[in-house]
């Protein structure tokens, strides 16, 4: 199953997010792409989309191995050339935007039909196929306000609602984090805006998008499947919009 190994500090934090959380599926990944996001325009000096989205192969591909948004943010503004390695693992990108290695969990079922405790988590590598596009777009609305405002297109509802809670306490720990840490330097605020993904047999997605993208939305984070991403990326890029799925 795709996904990173939880440590027990991590799922304490998201508990306190959200103590309704049952599962925590996809939530270090929702997590890394809002910190991935925030170190971008940290790097960019700028909250536009194409600033940050030409940041987000050198900051995972540097020299100085960080791990959270305070150790890395410390790291840039001495200069250095950061390799952020988060909670779901190494994230390696290459120039198209995908990333270059993934984590698995190994679940095993025993003979009597129960799933074992023991879970193996293993990372491999994704050889890069295809020619990467040329970063260009001009500046979303909203860019350059002084507020970093990060949109969530996470399933709320549809098949996938079980799916959403985790991923969108990842998002909001990884805000409070950043906030704790004194913020991204040259924003005077970070500011989310929720959205429901849906399904792709229904409209709500695109109702979603079309609600968000007037709001001055820096960063896109979903969806949590390839249909629902695939049925709104034009709209999104066309914006200028960021745009980053934890699961597809």
């Amino acid at each position: 199953i795709p996904g990173a190994e939880n440590t027990q500090d991590f799922k304490d934090a998201l508990l306190e997010v959200d103590p309704e959380l049952i599962d925590v599926a996809y939530a270090p990944e929702s997590y890394d792409a809002v910190t991935l996001a925030a170190l971008a325009a940290a790097a960019a000096k700028s909250d536009a989309g194409v600033d940050m989205a030409k940041q987000m192969v050198a900051i995972t591909n540097g020299t100085e191995i960080c791990n959270d948004f305070a150790g890395c943010l410390a790291l840039l503004e001495e200069g250095k050339a950061i390799d952020y390695n988060g909670r779901s693992g190494a994230v390696n990108f290459w120039d198209a935007g995908d990333p270059t290695s993934a984590s698995i969990g190994v679940y095993t079922f025993g003979p009597d039909n129960v799933l074992a405790p023991e879970v193996t988590f293993m990372e491999g590598e994704i050889v890069p196929e295809g020619e990467a596009t040329p970063i260009t777009a001009e500046p979303q609305d909203g860019a350059g306000d002084g507020v970093f405002k990060v949109g969530t297109f996470l399933p709320v509802t549809g098949n996938l609602a079980f799916l959403g809670p985790p991923e969108i306490a990842g998002v909001k720990l990884a805000i409070k984090e950043i906030e704790a840490a004194g913020g991204i330097p040259g924003f005077d605020s970070i500011a989310l805006e929720e959205g429901d993904s849906g399904d792709t047999s229904t409209e709500t997605g695109k109702q979603t998008v079309k609600r968000l993208l007037p709001l001055g939305i820096d960063v896109l984070i979903g969806a949590a499947s390839s249909g629902s991403t695939l049925s709104v990326l034009d709209q999104v890029v066309n914006a200028g919009v960021m745009m980053i799925s934890p699961a597809n």
